[in-house]
């Protein structure tokens, strides 16, 4: 895989823990790809420090890889206006982050080290990132001559080999520097690019501390600001720097400080939707309904017309600052302020159109008492047409763009200096005379630089109301569990949420982990996250977070309590210990709670049954693909039926989906032939299977197979198998039709309960929900099947005619994007994909408590999971036999413990037994998840279902 195909959502390098004792790393750029997605054969190994620097206050610096590389911090000062977040600033008086020695900080054969900087020092050398040896260093990222990025090794006592940049970097301005070791050559980039490489040998091994922000030795301290610093203990391509750079370990990108939508359409109050206050007032000008998007405030150049913003400090923009409006100026000759701060005669920040050079953009910056300085655009606005105009600053240049691009650049050393005067929208507070001519929408207002990027983002989008939260009563299931609840609405945006959680209201600890929760629809979303590992006797604080592209709306703070565990703690150790290491069992099961799934009609004789009767299952699933309308096979299936009723297991029997071909009266009576045929209420009976009305393993559930994300519900007349006339599984007809799925469903049913009134209807299929989560392009062309389980459910309508939703679950991959693999981190990677299933099954059964009418009461049927061997595709990839077994029992163990209150009737492992070799079948990776091989021996993981069965 390339860095391109970013595995996972969520940022290399961070911390989302399932309880304080198991530290998870993982990435999220809260869009992104999910367990499925493309990956390479490889892992790449996460980051052996981070430090997000968004704690804020303290004397400890985190280490958000839960490897235990905090730092102390000795004089540096917290501040808020990081890169990202927070950042600490230094101040060249001995200011500086020191961090213990470990073996993982000895650097040797590669490394790569990165942060982000704004130096503000004009000469002198200081250090980024130090690791000192006795009276020297081992390696070290520099700013020296003043601000040129240089990294440093010792390859010899007393010997340096030093990689620095060409040019400095700007002073007051954040620029991002990374410096490698590959075990050849060192590298030093900035901002993403490569800028300098030389020959070296690796460092020497040093047992002293790591620094950050200085050098003891040398007595050098750093001078500004650093944040997002990142080590790792191999060499980052330029792909993954870039990726870095753009990538912030906790804090997501900052959101507006102030945004307005010019939506109300009455009144003398424009809010600012942000949540921030910074409401202005509205004298004059006129409410339209013609904006760029939704309303808009007119205003016809008349004097006294004008929206007002208090001051407030967060809207003084002195160090960067963006300023974005959409307008439609009737005519732009000149004098028309868009965006302006002031105070008296000191400028601050200005957007306007011809206030010096008539109809064409401009930007301005305040240098003092009627000074300042400005960019210009090079073309004219249009009058009577709407056009996007932003205007940032950096710290070192000006930058105005005009739908979205880049139209004038201006250097400039220092930010505004306007004191505490009001922003106002569409007039010159100085000038009451110079108010805008037409209308302004869309009004946006950062206190960081953003891109040309994020700046065509904005432009493309509406500013949306905020998303509204409440933080629920949390679930105590015992000392080690809770489920956190709460709702969140979505105001008509898309929204992502989780929940934080930690023994203080630090917290510190998300759910679900690795990828947030998505809310498309205006709606209002019941939230509900499994947390597991946690302390007993232990007070947790917890709260929702849900945020949109305007900002973030936090719940009320809570806290939950869990009670002592009522074993020693030494047990507890032990147990913790047992159920990491996945040996866990399960005494007691629900009846007919474990089943088998298979393909065809191989296992289906009276020997056959005996052995998949060892595994310890009390179901077999088999799906019904006979196309002759039930006549050429009906022995084999009456002899599958008969051979596990004499091995004491029944069959769930699945009504494959290509019967839908048929008209509705010849489906009726086609379903009402089988379940005469095998189900209970007929047993004895003419035409049955079974000769006696007892008949104990006669079936009684049915499940409707359904498979539309993977384009096996044709409704039409199914296409050749193969030939190049044959349309792509999910361009097949009818393969996203809820509503006409729906009516087939219905039929199907009734025609089930017509013979057996007590009947369990299962919906089946619903096979890529839960593990798999996209970033909405599916759903914008049409393929909302495949994310949003509760939109198909919902549009299919029916829910009186199905009792059960079938699931499956399927997560191979662990945080790192790949397939557990033996090792030493091979007990955490199992336990992620576990957990993955098991946050898949919260987020279902929620899904259908919040969509489904009767939804909290429908139970699942996990009708398939597993885990394919030896083989496997871009989508599925392979794991070794011992991990498959260990596999089964963490999840299988997991599902056990909770299935009453998930209210999970069952759950089938897929599949009995491995594709012939060399078979066509043999090269999928669903033909390759068997408990055993290919000649019927039994692999590791047969043991480890048997388990689950004691």
């Amino acid at each position: 895989m390339s860095r391109g195909e970013v595995v996972m959502p969520v940022v290399r390098g961070v911390r989302w823990t399932v309880g304080a004792p198991l530290l998870i790393a993982a990435a999220l750029a809260w869009l992104g790809a999910m367990a499925l997605m493309p990956v390479s054969a490889e892992a790449q190994q996460l980051p052996v420090a981070a430090y997000s620097f968004d704690a804020g206050e303290g004397e400890v610096l985190e280490d958000l890889t839960g490897n235990g590389h905090d730092g102390t911090v000795e004089g540096a000062d917290w501040t808020s206006r990081g890169r990202y977040g927070g950042a600490l600033e230094f101040d060249e008086s001995g200011d500086c982050v020191s961090i213990p020695d470990s073996p993982d900080l000895q650097l040797r054969e590669e490394f790569t080290l990165e942060a982000w900087v704004r130096p503000q020092a004009e000469s002198g050398d200081h250090p980024v990132i130090f690791k000192e040896i006795e009276k020297s260093m081992s390696y070290g990222l520099f700013l020296v001559s003043g601000a040129y990025p240089q990294g440093s090794v010792s390859p010899q006592p007393s010997k340096f080999v030093d990689d620095k940049a060409i040019d400095p970097l700007p002073q007051k301005v954040w620029s991002h520097v990374a410096f490698t070791f590959d075990g050849a050559k060192l590298r030093i980039f900035v901002n993403g690019e490569l800028i300098h490489a030389v020959a070296s040998g690796g460092p020497i091994a040093s047992e002293k501390a790591l620094r950050i922000g200085c050098s003891r030795y040398w007595k050098e301290t750093f001078d500004g600001r650093i944040d997002e610093v990142r080590v790792y203990n191999r060499v980052l391509s330029a792909g993954e720097v870039a990726e870095d750079r753009a990538t912030p370990l906790q804090t997501p990108q900052q959101l507006p400080i102030a945004a307005y939508s010019f939506d109300a359409g009455e009144g003398e109050v424009l809010e600012d939707l942000t949540g921030s206050g910074h409401d202005g007032a509205v004298e004059g000008g006129e409410w339209v309904d013609r904006g760029r998007f939704g309303g808009a405030l007119e205003f016809n150049g008349e004097k006294g017309e004008c929206v007002t913003v208090p001051d407030s400090e967060e809207l003084r923009g002195r160090e960067e600052f963006t300023l974005e409006a959409w307008v439609r100026p009737n005519s732009p000759v000149g004098d028309d302020p868009i965006l302006f701060r002031a105070d008296g005669g000191n400028y601050g920040e200005v957007l306007g159109i011809g206030i010096w050079s008539p109809a064409r953009p401009e930007g301005i910056i305040g240098e003092g008492k009627s000074e300042w300085e400005s960019v210009t655009g090079t073309e004219s606005i249009e009058a009577n047409v709407w056009t996007h105009l932003a205007f940032t600053y950096d710290g070192a240049k000006m930058r105005l763009y005009s739908n979205g691009t880049l139209v004038g650049t201006q250097a400039q050393a220092a930010g505004p200096t306007g004191g505490a005067g009001p922003l106002v929208i569409g007039c010159n507070p100085n000038w009451t005379s110079e108010v805008f001519d037409g209308r302004i929408d869309e009004v946006r207002v950062y206190n960081r630089v953003l891109d040309a990027g994020e700046i065509g983002v904005d432009m493309r989008t509406a500013v949306p109301a905020k998303p509204t939260v409440m933080t629920g009563e949390a679930e105590v299931l015992g000392p080690n569990e809770a489920i956190f609840l709460g709702t969140v609405a979505s105001n008509d945006a898309e929204t992502r949420y989780r929940f934080e959680y930690g023994t203080t209201t630090a917290y510190g600890q998300m759910a679900p982990e690795t990828e947030e929760e998505i809310v498309y629809e205006n709606a209002e979303q019941e939230a509900e996250e499994a947390v597991a590992y946690l302390q007993p006797n232990t007070t947790y604080h917890y709260r929702l977070v849900a945020r949109n592209t305007v900002g973030t709306a936090v719940g009320e703070d809570k806290t939950l309590t869990t009670p002592p565990s009522e074993v020693s703690p030494e047990q507890e150790k032990l147990d913790r210990e047992e159920e990491e290491d996945f040996t866990a069992s399960i005494s007691t099961l629900p009846p007919n709670f474990l089943g088998l799934n298979f393909r065809g009609l191989q296992e289906r004789t009276i020997p056959d049954m005996e052995k998949v009767a060892e595994t310890g299952a009390s179901m077999y699933r088999i799906s019904l693909e006979d196309l002759t309308h039930f006549t050429a096979e009906r022995t084999k299936y009456d002899e599958v039926f008969q051979s596990a009723a004499a091995n004491h297991m029944k069959v769930l029997f699945v009504l494959g989906s290509r019967h839908l071909t048929t008209n509705k009266s010849g489906l009726a009576t086609w379903v009402e032939r089988i379940v005469r045929r095998y189900g209970k209420a007929n047993a004895g009976k003419a035409g049955s299977v079974w000769t006696s009305e007892n008949a104990p393993y006669a079936p009684t559930a049915w499940e409707v197979w359904n498979e539309p994300n993977i384009g096996l519900n044709s409704l039409n007349p199914p296409p050749k198998r193969e030939g190049p006339d044959t349309p792509p599984a999910n361009q097949r007809p009818g393969n996203v039709d809820p509503k006409k799925f729906g009516d087939y469903l219905e039929v199907m049913s009734k025609a089930i309960k017509k013979v057996e009134p007590n009947a369990t209807v299962i919906l089946g299929g619903l096979l890529l929900v839960g593990t798999v989560n996209r970033n909405g392009a599916e759903e914008k062309e049409g393929k909302e099947d495949e994310i949003n389980p509760e939109k198909f459910l919902s549009r299919m309508g029916h829910t009186d005619d199905y009792d059960a939703v079938g699931f499956h679950p399927y997560a191979f991959r662990a945080n790192n994007g790949s397939p557990p693999k033996e090792g030493p981190d091979e007990a955490k990677e199992i336990n992620q994909v576990r957990m993955k299933v098991r946050n898949a099954i919260v987020r279902l059964r929620q899904k259908l408590k919040s969509h489904l009418k009767d939804g909290k009461n429908k139970k699942l049927w996990i009708t398939e999971v597993g885990w394919p061997v030896g083989v496997g595709d871009n989508a599925h990839p392979a794991v070794t036999n011992d991990i498959q077994a260990k596999l089964v029992r963490a999840v299988f163990s997991t599902i056990k413990k909770r299935a009453e209150h998930w209210k999970v009737a069952n759950i089938f492992y897929f599949n009995y037994r491995d594709a012939p070799r060399g078979t066509r079948e043999s090269l999928a990776w669903d033909f390759n998840t068997g408990l055993l091989d290919p000649q019927g021996n039994p692999k590791p993981a047969f043991e480890a279902f048997q388990l689950q069965a004691k």
